[in-house]
């Protein structure tokens, strides 16, 4: 009986660490997607320009278009492996 109980509290916990696991690499996977990616993006096409003014602006915009399209993409990727796993 107490090695029943000590097992099922195991296995209970085991899958409570496994769902955060999941969860986390989800968040992650999210914020690497919103922030990491258009960020890096925006600064490989860089172009340099004598006034910086235009440079900032240019690069605002170019960050703006990536981060549109990362989270479009993230909402696609998330419909999609709801579909597939749900």
């Amino acid at each position: 009986m107490i090695s029943g109980i000590f097992g099922l509290s195991a296995f209970l916990a085991g899958l409570v660490v496994w769902v955060l696991q999941g969860w986390i690499a989800g968040l992650m996977a999210f914020l690497g997607l919103q922030f990491g990616v258009p960020v890096l993006a925006a600064l490989l096409y860089w172009t340099p320009d004598p006034d910086p003014a235009v440079a900032n602006a240019r690069f605002a915009a170019r960050l703006g278009q990536v981060r549109t399209v990362a989270f479009w993409g993230t909402i696609g990727v998330a419909i999609v492996a709801a579909l597939a796993f749900g």
